[in-house]
């Protein structure tokens, strides 16, 4: 599916964006929310595990996101220029070091 965002109501994109960003956002929230209270029914040091590896959790999906919102202002960017070629080049090379980097916090873990 391919949607020019550079013509159109602005209203109408800002709702088509960020209606999947919000859900996306709610599940995530109720993903930590459940695994919470779950590990909390197990016993108080799995509960105290469970928030000191938080901060390293948040700390790897900020730099995943941060570098998603780079990707896609680049991306964007080439695709408000019409360059098509350009955007796909964008986005194999931010696929390709995703996968670098997952393989990185793979071994070193």
């Amino acid at each position: 599916m391919h949607t020019d965002l550079t013509t159109g109501s602005t209203k109408t994109h800002l709702i088509a964006l960020s209606v999947p960003a919000m859900t996306g956002y709610f599940f995530h929230t109720m993903f930590n929310v459940t695994d919470t209270y779950f590990t909390g029914l197990i016993a108080t040091p799995a509960l105290a595990a469970l928030s000191l590896s938080a901060s390293v959790f948040f700390m790897i999906l900020a730099i995943a996101i941060g570098m998603s919102e780079a990707f896609t202002a680049i991306v964007a960017h080439a695709l408000g220029e019409k360059n098509t070629q350009k955007s796909q080049h964008i986005t194999l090379n931010g696929l390709f070091f995703a996968f670098v980097l997952n393989l990185l916090l793979l071994i070193y873990r």
